[in-house]
């Protein structure tokens, strides 16, 4: 099963990888705005329900104030981010989650799909600085006023 059909993303998603010093900031990184996240909250609804499909989501690079929030060498630190990323859910406990970049595939299930909503919905509340799953983790930033 490919694509789920039903659902429209909605709002700014940011994902990103930092390209230097991996094993002080590596792994994946990730913030979005009100709509973004209640998108990405319906998407994974959506997706439970039909373990093996999946969809696309539209990334947005970060921008200067979304990489203040982590501020990884001031902000300045050099990045990568996907233009698309490709969203699976699971029945099992699993978290996939290459540092491959096109496109940018996780698959999630069990206790790692629930603490992804959590940290989903955090983030409106202002809530992160922290991060979730197996290596490479996704790291969680609050969407910045000013972004």
């Amino acid at each position: 099963m490919k694509d789920h059909p039903s659902w429209k993303q909605e709002g700014t998603v940011s994902l990103w990888r930092y390209t230097e010093f991996p094993k002080k900031f590596g792994g994946w990184h990730i913030t979005a705005n009100s709509d973004g996240i209640s998108s990405l909250l319906a998407l994974l609804q959506l997706l439970v329900g039909t373990p093996g499909a999946y969809r696309t989501v539209a990334v947005m690079p970060p921008s200067p104030a979304v990489l203040r929030v982590p501020n990884f060498q001031k902000g300045d630190a050099l990045w990568s981010a996907p233009a698309k990323w490709r969203l699976q859910c699971t029945s099992e406990d699993t978290w996939q989650f290459p540092l491959e970049l096109e496109p940018a595939t996780l698959t999630v299930g069990g206790k790692f799909l629930r603490q992804l909503e959590a940290g989903l919905r955090g983030i409106p509340k202002g809530e992160g600085d922290f991060g979730i799953g197996l290596s490479p983790p996704l790291y969680f930033w609050w969407w910045p006023r000013s972004a």
